[in-house]
């Protein structure tokens, strides 16, 4: 009885530890070793542009951060995601102009980023997408 007890709890806290990941669209505008400074974006309407939500934020990196790139593929007529095996220090950010920075969906759980995905937008011609 009490080893139910014990895995329930166990499941319960695991399950809230997903929930409380919250998930950003915009786009990160600096770099500096494990930090990014990200800047939360609206959805842009067709025709318009997408306009900066509140203050840049600073967030952290770490070693169990998942990177990838989304593309769109022309032959398969949809957005695939690939690995950025070099994480961080892919050229996506090494090379990152500051006035237009990346386009990226960043999920952060606890102020520590999770996953950083690039680009998926403009049919593969976003920014850090080429």
């Amino acid at each position: 009885m009490f080893r139910k007890l014990v895995c329930a709890a166990v499941v319960m806290v695991v399950a809230v530890a997903f929930v409380a990941a919250d998930d950003f669209s915009g786009v990160i505008k600096k770099v500096e070793g494990d930090k990014i400074t990200f800047q939360e974006m609206t959805k842009a309407k067709k025709g318009a542009k997408a306009e900066p939500v509140g203050d840049a934020k600073t967030f952290t990196v770490t070693k169990d951060t998942k990177y990838s790139k989304k593309s769109f593929d022309k032959a398969e007529k949809k957005v695939v995601e690939a690995d950025l095996p070099d994480g961080i220090k892919s050229e996506v950010f090494t090379k990152l102009d500051a006035e237009k920075g990346v386009g990226a969906t960043v999920s952060v759980t606890d102020g520590k980023v999770t996953k950083i995905v690039v680009g998926g937008g403009k049919g593969g011609k976003g920014k850090g997408t080429e």
